[in-house]
């Protein structure tokens, strides 16, 4: 009886409380009302699930948070004289647990209007769709997430810039060529970036990457011109189906493409991947 009695305490000794948890849901909606005028959007979010896709003709967003009130504070604030929206979740300076994972967010922005889009997120699983958007800037900074971006139609406007900041995260960006960027600037921690660049597009693509120790994923359509200026010290980086010309690495079919992609890729111990769609 007393071993049972001591066997019983020691086990009551290793429980561990349960941390309380008071979810609530916010919802949140704003119609268009034939105002198209640009939208700047800025996402803040910590943990748990992203989903972000068109909203149906004539809302302009509507979002629906799921959030834990004992450790989080829900986000909601629309500008109307400058056309801004900040929606998410901020800590204060509390703790973010694993159980936080349970939380979501689910937005959706309108069609026709364009976008100024920033997002950062971190511990979070995200499905980004692009498509039926019209971008024309882009900030996106991810910590320890799996996200799966995808611009599934062509973006209506050019996308003049798209920022990527990939910390301890694997983001994959598929059919991103649609997205029409003039420019992406892409920064890699100890993540892992696979940018697909698939999808109809014209003229230059200037792409600016700097990898520590992760990996980039290149994925280049077939007929477009690759020029890859790299530098890199105890990187691994594969050259298939380039040539040097000078000081930087070309596709052989770089003079006559009518598309290109013009890279400029700094390395120190990560790895660049160069692969073409449809091979």
């Amino acid at each position: 009886m007393i071993a049972l009695r001591r066997m019983a305490l020691a086990l009551v000794g290793t429980v561990t409380p349960l941390v309380a948890q008071d979810w609530q849901t916010l919802d949140a909606q704003r119609q268009a009302g034939g105002d198209t005028r640009p939208l700047a959007v800025r996402v803040e979010y910590a943990a748990g699930r992203l989903e972000l896709k068109t909203a149906e003709a004539g809302t302009l967003y509507r979002a629906r948070l799921r959030y834990d009130a004992d450790r989080t504070d829900p986000v909601h604030r629309f500008d109307v004289d400058s056309r801004s929206l900040t929606i998410g979740v901020r800590s204060e300076g509390r703790r973010i647990h694993r159980e936080d994972d349970a939380g979501s967010l689910r937005l959706e922005l309108a069609r026709g209007i364009p976008i100024d889009l920033t997002a950062n997120i971190g511990a979070v699983e995200g499905e980004l769709e692009f498509g039926g958007l019209s971008l024309t800037a882009l900030a996106l900074r991810t910590g320890a997430s799996d996200l799966a971006v995808r611009v599934s139609s062509p973006n209506p406007i050019a996308l003049t810039s798209a920022t990527i900041d990939v910390g301890a995260a694997g983001a994959k960006f598929r059919e991103f060529g649609n997205a029409r960027a003039e420019r992406i600037r892409a920064n890699v921690g100890v993540g892992t970036l696979d940018l697909d660049l698939s999808g109809e597009w014209t003229g230059t693509i200037d792409l600016s990457a700097t990898i520590a120790l992760g990996g980039l994923t290149l994925r280049i359509p077939d007929d477009a011109g690759v020029e890859i200026d790299a530098t890199s010290f105890l990187a691994s980086f594969d050259k298939q189906g380039l040539e040097k010309d000078g000081g930087v690495w070309r596709s052989r079919n770089w003079s006559r493409a009518t598309r290109k992609v013009r890279a400029r890729i700094t390395a120190t111990l990560g790895s660049v991947d160069l692969r073409y769609t449809g091979r």
